[in-house]
């Protein structure tokens, strides 16, 4: 079930660039503009660039393949103001799309 929580943090951050994966993180970076972390937005776009490189990592391609193959999924509900963070629940996953996750 790990993976279906790996999901929610990642997929959406994915954006299809001709062949090439890439990451989008406007909304990141304008969320730090808003909370007045404007410094972080001019710091994370190099290391982020270099932690994301392909050239120094050869298996990002393919974990970036296995993250796209990952089943669209739909949380019910999304607590995020109590002692312990909840997104979904084990019903929103059909058993099909369970298997797809193991």
């Amino acid at each position: 079930m790990m993976a279906g929580w790996f999901y929610f943090l990642v997929r959406p951050l994915f954006v299809v660039n001709s062949f090439k994966k890439m990451f989008d993180y406007q909304t990141l970076y304008d969320a730090l503009l808003e909370a007045k972390a404007g410094v972080w937005v001019e710091l994370l776009p190099s290391q982020l660039a270099q932690a994301f490189d392909t050239t120094q990592h050869g298996d990002l391609v393919r974990w970036q393949a296995t993250i796209q193959q990952v089943p669209e999924l739909t949380p019910s509900q999304q607590i995020l103001d109590s002692d312990a963070v909840q997104i979904g629940c084990a019903e929103d996953v059909s058993m099909g799309e369970k298997n797809q996750l193991e």
